[in-house]
């Protein structure tokens, strides 16, 4: 390590010259040692030569794999072959993970750590949504958010809105976007 040192005056000392050392220097062990996450030093890259580190790239991809297909759910559809932004999603689906984990080998681990930590909080959020949305009645949900914003225009002297149901409403917003 490399040790800085600065002059300073000190006063009453009729111009005497005390070294200092810069308190960085000093506590330089200290913080090289917070570096570490289960014995991994997360500024380091884990790079090409195979060793414990890989774990890091490996479950980034990994995580960030399992993250999309969650967030896909029951979206699995076959891609539409004349839809070129569906055939675009779908590569980008399945080669950002590989990206993560290249990015992973070649950056310091600290990155990978946050991209697998981010990756978990999204799963489980994605999960709890999942169940969630399966235990309530989306054409009640509409006919309550609806009921909401009758009252609202109501007050704003305006028509009421009507639609019939979730299901033919999205009928309609499939029907204008195909």
């Amino acid at each position: 390590h490399m040790l800085s040192v600065s002059f300073t005056r000190v006063p009453g000392t009729n111009n005497q010259w005390q070294a200092t050392v810069n308190v960085d220097a000093e506590n330089a062990a200290e913080i090289a040692e917070m570096n570490y996450f289960f014995g991994l030093n997360v500024a380091e890259a884990p790079g090409w030569i195979p060793s414990l580190a890989w774990i890091i790239p490996i479950l980034a991809g990994l995580s960030q794999f399992v993250s999309v297909k969650i967030l896909q759910g029951q979206q699995q559809q076959k891609v539409d072959p004349d839809n070129p932004t569906a055939q675009s999603m779908q590569t980008m689906n399945n080669i950002m993970p590989l990206m993560s984990a290249f990015f992973c080998i070649t950056m310091p681990i600290g990155l990978g750590i946050y991209w697998i930590a981010s990756s978990i909080v999204q799963i489980i959020q994605q999960l709890a949504i999942n169940a969630y949305m399966e235990k309530i009645d989306i054409d009640e949900m509409v006919k309550k958010n609806i009921e909401k914003v009758n009252k609202k225009r109501a007050k704003q002297g305006l028509p009421p809105t009507k639609v019939s149901s979730a299901s033919s409403t999205l009928e309609e917003v499939r029907a204008f976007f195909i």
